[in-house]
């Protein structure tokens, strides 16, 4: 009986779709594939694989972050096995690494996530990766007070949103944020962690289970984070599901609401500064980027370069 089922959100970017079915699909594991699309090009790919242990949904398409969101919650609350991942097309998973993290997990009933080395691969030529170790939940949540764990992450940002959930957690974590009326992708990530950290044990399996490709071409981050940015100073909706999961995390740790309020705000606005005051470096970093863009496409284009990249961390 299958323990694990991965949930794949699909939002156009059918260039990658088919290269990832073909190398991470696995008869251990149920897939969901939550296709936000605006077009069916992800839903023609899709339906080459007659699988018994691979579902497909369609959704309205993901014209806003609600939708997303909601396309997330409805998927989690389709999942029947007792532990559930998320996954992007763009990523690619280590099979081996995932069964330990499954194994760490089931041993220990108190714990609510398990997470393992993320594996960061940057493309030197074809078929020839480098590997770079991401290796951050070991050197953050360690402790065993969940506040010490909350604060840690506001002042070292580490997410763990691809992370191994139990699946009733999961579905309940979503339904909260959805609730919330949240409106900006990077507070719906960071609250995803900031309640996790709030209210559970977090694991730590030293295997990598999860490979993210550096420089990507077609990166979401690219274009939604200029339009998020300023939300915090400028949006006057943000406060109001931002509260609502403030008051969440408040609850939890049962730490006064202003003391967590002011955690996060000192986050973001440090993001914010930060950013600003290497204005210029910022922009050498994007026209360099640019131009490695024209020079050479960062995505894998084949099950080949795919499985070089898997077989780093293998």
């Amino acid at each position: 009986m299958r323990e694990l089922t991965i949930v794949l959100p699909l939002k156009d970017k059918s260039e990658y779709t088919e290269i990832w079915l073909n190398s991470n699909l696995s008869d251990k594991y149920n897939y969901i594939i939550a296709d936000g699309s605006q077009d069916n090009s992800n839903e023609k790919i899709v339906n080459k694989f007659n699988l018994e242990n691979l579902i497909y949904i369609k959704f309205s398409p993901d014209l806003k972050i609600r939708d997303f969101l909601h396309k997330l919650y409805i998927s989690m609350s389709k999942v029947k096995t007792k532990y559930v991942m998320l996954a992007d097309n763009d990523d690619f998973l280590v099979f081996k690494g995932i069964d330990k993290c499954l194994d760490r997990i089931k041993k220990d009933k108190t714990a609510i996530t398990v997470q393992g080395k993320i594996g960061l691969v940057r493309k030197i030529n074809q078929l020839r990766y480098k590997r770079i170790s991401y290796d951050y939940v070991r050197n953050l949540y360690r402790s065993e007070k969940c506040f010490e764990n909350f604060q840690l992450c506001t002042r070292i940002y580490a997410p763990l949103w691809y992370s191994i959930y139990k699946s009733n957690y999961q579905l309940n974590l979503f339904k909260q944020i959805f609730d919330s009326g949240i409106t900006n992708p990077y507070l719906a990530e960071e609250f995803h962690t900031y309640i996790t950290l709030a209210q559970g044990n977090i694991l730590y399996e030293p295997s990598y289970y999860y490979v993210r490709l550096l420089e990507r071409s077609g990166s979401t981050h690219k274009y939604l984070y200029p339009k998020y940015k300023y939300d915090c100073i400028l949006n006057p909706d943000y406060y109001s599901s931002y509260n609502k999961l403030v008051n969440v995390v408040s609850s939890q740790l049962s730490i006064d609401f202003k003391i967590i309020d002011n955690l996060i705000r000192l986050r973001r606005l440090d993001q914010i500064s930060s950013g600003d005051q290497r204005f210029f470096a910022i922009f050498i970093k994007i026209l360099v980027y640019k131009l490695k863009s024209i020079i050479n496409n960062f995505r894998p284009s084949s099950s080949a370069e795919l499985k070089s990249i898997q077989s780093l961390f293998s």
